[in-house]
């Protein structure tokens, strides 16, 4: 290796301008490119893609309509809460808010009660139709004429006239009271076609925009678009905004904000440090190292990925800069201490390409998480390396050089090797196995935390904002729900609700109310049964009770007339209901809140009483009709699992990887477990504040963990290659400043918002600090005995 890269130098030597114009250009290039990237923030880049089944679920989870909702509470203002959410509700309509509704229409009033119960005979049901039969003697059927005189008499009267008529026998009472399942998923009363509280005082505006909630971007247009017509609304109104993209625009301005602010601390605690350690001025060009390198990352992530670039996968650059400037760090140790260039370069290139190796080897296990955004996270890290690496044994050593004449690498034989380590042999493995104790014990009791809520940002503001409308409306957060998944067809569709039926009568068994469409948009097959039921009722019963209507009628003040649309109903062909006829009527809300159809998928929701989470008994009932039962605690239970598997195995991968690296590069197990004491050192610091702490490890707390190994095993390389005499004595000054530089950024992490990007610098932060501590102090004392002497060449 350290030939090659002395072939390298003399070659480029002769090609400086050239070399100097194409590094140049790449790194500007990418620089100025990386301020255009269009970054994503996408809940899905957080979910585990290895388990099938958490990957299925969060599928049906996303497009949930109650989900994919902008809602504003507007009222106690100087206007009626129904005028002000009819204004917030037009205003709110554009191309990207094509749907804003207050409520489920006004064809809910007494003038348009008939409408709906036209569709009593496929909407009842044979168990609905049988309970007609309490209705049709002569005793029920003159309570129910006296019942509707008193009501023809009151305020409200004229608009009963229609459904009197019609339905003399109040076959809509029956058809209300198993419409009941259909109260909406927040359990709001209606007034008018219209949401509103339970003290009268504050109205809902439901948005559906057309943009999907985890797209970051278009969140903040919306959330911008609503706060205008918010603001136009009376002065002294109060308006609360809530939502998914009210939580996906504040975590996209949290990373935004981050990153304006991590960033910049990090770059300027880098270059502190360098001026500072090296003191001369012409240090704050290697800054342009890693400066480059997170910008060729950032460009060729986002290629891979389409032009876009996950927030978090980002934030993590001020950590690769820290990482990548340890590169130009030793780069400049080794050059600017040895007599010359290519003596500098051969006695590098070892320990350099060693170090970066392991930490390739890291970040390439993260490559085998099934979780998206550590994938990024692993292709942003490779790349960065892989640029600072190549402009490290390139393009530096043609900007500086050593003190000397050329001279070879310098020669190391066995003769020359002190056997001080047969003598601290066993101080090492004792140690080594005290921080593998304490590496396992730790380890064993590490819990994970599966709620990708916590990896989010909420505001203050926002917190205040959905406690105030939780206490509104009377909701908390959680609401288990059931989704029945068909085709994309309309047999798909038939499908889905035939086992959204299903569902429902498996609660309704088990006593638990649950809010549900089944009632209005029964399968056809359903639909089929019901009117054939409501036919052999009429066929059966329909002489006895016209005979019976017509004097009790004439008793009641009514006229011989008055139940003529009565008489036509039940000789009439009943039309079936479909989501046409319900959106004719006004209640399309409901179809909105419970059904939603994708490309691949008819989704049919019903949602359980607010924290509500059903026994074992209850879940096998449900899924024996092929739904999907979705709670929060269960979600966030197999998700910790999926992710928590995930990350063990990604673990192990960068554990054994670096681990048999160190092996084949040093081969002997003594000097191994040296060069391995740092990472162990670390490792065991991480997870023992883990443990000691109870905190719970989540997924960007785990990333952690194979960068504390990669980077402390980094210390360990050139620490030995110090007390070997590969490297200067400066080497352990280029230690020192590596990991400084590092813990700068991931130290700059801590003054982050966003709690992914916080997880991130507080685990490492605390490795590479014990890591730190075990190389510098700790190594040489148990590899005092060790240093090699170089041959001497004359």
């Amino acid at each position: 290796m350290a030939a090659l890269v002395v072939t390298w130098y003399r070659f480029f030597k002769r090609r400086r301008p050239l070399l100097f114009l194409i590094a140049g250009a790449v790194f500007l290039s990418c620089f100025i490119a990386s301020f255009f990237l269009c970054v994503r923030e996408d809940v899905r880049a957080l979910i585990p893609t290895g388990s099938p089944g958490l990957a299925e679920r969060f599928a049906y989870v996303q497009p949930a309509p109650f989900l994919n909702v902008l809602a504003v509470t507007v009222g106690n203002g100087p206007e009626p809460p129904e005028k002000l959410a009819d204004a917030l509700a037009e205003s709110l309509r554009s191309p990207e808010i094509p749907e804003a509704q207050t409520g489920p229409g006004s064809s809910f009033s007494p003038a348009g009660l008939a409408r709906l119960c036209s569709y009593a005979p496929v909407l009842l049901g044979a168990d609905g139709i049988a309970e007609l039969d309490d209705l049709l003697g002569p005793e029920p059927i003159r309570e129910s004429l006296r019942y509707n005189v008193r009501k023809l008499l009151s305020p409200a009267g004229l608009g009963l006239r229609d459904l009197v008529g019609m339905d003399p026998l109040r076959v809509h009472s029956v058809l209300f009271n198993r419409l009941a399942p259909l109260s909406s998923p927040g359990g709001f009363s209606t007034r008018d076609g219209h949401f509103i509280d339970e003290t009268g005082t504050y109205s809902l505006v439901l948005a559906e925009p057309t943009a999907s909630m985890t797209d970051a971007l278009a969140s903040g247009a919306i959330m911008r678009r609503a706060r205008q017509a918010v603001d136009a609304l009376p002065q002294g109104t109060e308006s609360y905004i809530t939502g998914s993209y009210s939580h996906s625009e504040a975590n996209a301005l949290a990373i935004k904000g981050d990153l304006q602010r991590v960033l910049p601390v990090s770059l300027l605690l880098v270059s502190a440090l360098f001026l500072g350690f090296l003191r001369r001025w012409k240090a704050l060009g290697m800054v342009a190292v890693p400066l480059g390198a997170v910008s060729v990352a950032a460009m060729v992530t986002a290629a891979v990925h389409q032009g876009a670039l996950a927030g978090i996968v980002l934030g993590f650059g001020s950590v690769l800069l820290g990482i990548t400037a340890d590169y130009a760090i030793h780069t400049y140790y080794a050059l600017n201490t040895a007599r010359s260039t290519e003596k500098g370069l051969g006695a590098l290139a070892r320990p350099l390409f060693a170090g970066a190796g392991t930490t390739a080897a890291a970040f390439a296990g993260l490559f085998f998480s099934s979780i998206p955004a550590i994938r990024q996270v692993a292709l942003f890290g490779l790349a960065g390396i892989a640029a600072a690496l190549l402009t490290a044994v390139l393009v530096l050593p043609q900007m500086s050089g050593g003190r000397g004449p050329g001279l070879a690498a310098p020669c190391v034989t066995i003769a020359n090797v002190r056997t001080g380590f047969s003598f601290l042999g066993l101080p090492t493995v004792a140690l080594a196995a005290l921080f593998c104790l304490l590496i396992v014990w730790s380890f064993g009791a590490l819990r994970f935390d599966g709620d990708i809520r916590n990896l989010s940002y909420v505001s203050p503001e926002l917190q205040k904002t959905e406690e105030q409308v939780r206490a509104i409306w009377k909701s908390g957060k959680d609401r288990p729900f059931v989704v029945a998944v068909g085709g994309s067809s309309e047999a798909g569709l038939e499908h889905a609700l035939a086992m959204n039926e299903a569902v429902l009568a498996v609660l309704n068994e088990a006593g638990v109310a649950a809010s549900s469409l089944a009632p209005l948009l029964p399968s056809r097959e359903t639909q089929r049964k019901s009117l054939e039921a409501w036919k052999r009722l009429w066929r059966e019963h329909g002489p006895e009770v016209l005979a019976a209507l017509a004097p009790a009628a004439a008793e009641a003040g009514f006229s011989r007339e008055a139940f003529k649309p009565f008489v036509d109903w039940i000789a009439a062909e009943p039309s079936y209901v479909h989501q046409e006829s319900i959106r004719a009527l006004g209640a399309g809300v409901f179809l909105d809140m419970f059904l939603r159809r994708t490309a691949a998928h008819s989704l049919v929701y019903t949602m359980l009483p607010e924290g509500f989470e059903p026994d074992a008994d209850l879940q096998r009932k449900l899924e024996a009709t092929g739904a999907h039962v979705i709670s929060g605690a269960a979600f966030r239970h197999d998700m910790a699992e999926a992710a928590g598997a995930d990350i063990f195995q990604f673990c192990l991968i960068a554990l054994s990887a670096t681990v048999l690296a160190v092996f084949l590069l040093f081969r002997t197990p003594l000097r191994c477990l040296a060069v391995l004491m740092p990472m162990l050192a670390g490792t065991a610091f991480t997870l023992a504040m883990f443990r000691v702490g109870g905190i719970a490890m989540n997924m960007f707390h785990a990333v952690a963990l194979p960068l504390v190994i990669a980077l402390s095993v980094d210390y360990g390389i050139f620490m030995q290659a110090v007390l070997e005499g590969r490297l200067e004595e400066s080497g352990k000054k280029a230690v020192q400043l590596s990991a400084l530089t590092t813990l700068a950024g991931f130290g700059s992490l801590l003054l982050a918002d966003h709690p992914a990007l916080f997880s991130l610098g507080l685990t490492v932060t605390g490795g590479v600090l014990a890591a730190l501590a075990a190389a510098v102090w700790l190594l040489p004392l148990i590899g005092g005995g060790t240093r090699r002497q170089p041959h001497s060449e004359g």
